[in-house]
């Protein structure tokens, strides 16, 4: 496949699991649908009823998540 030269905006979800101080496990999650469909590779017809979104970035920076973030609210 020839260069798109698209960009591409991932979201990865880490969950790590320690034993003490040290790690014991990582599973790292991310959508791959999301990143064929912003890259071109699956249209419209192949995302019908898939939970895609192509538009990560946006739905990433402004989520309830960053808001609350940048307000300063300690989510721990």
């Amino acid at each position: 496949m020839a260069p798109t030269g698209r960009s591409v905006t991932v979201a990865v979800l880490a969950v790590v699991s320690f034993d003490g101080a040290l790690i014991s496990s990582e599973h790292i999650y991310w959508d791959q649908a999301a990143v064929l469909a912003q890259t071109g590779l699956i249209g419209p017809e192949a995302m019908a009823g898939l939970p895609v979104v192509t538009d990560q970035h946006a739905t990433l920076t402004d989520g309830p998540l960053n808001q609350l973030a940048a307000a300063g609210v300690d989510m721990r």
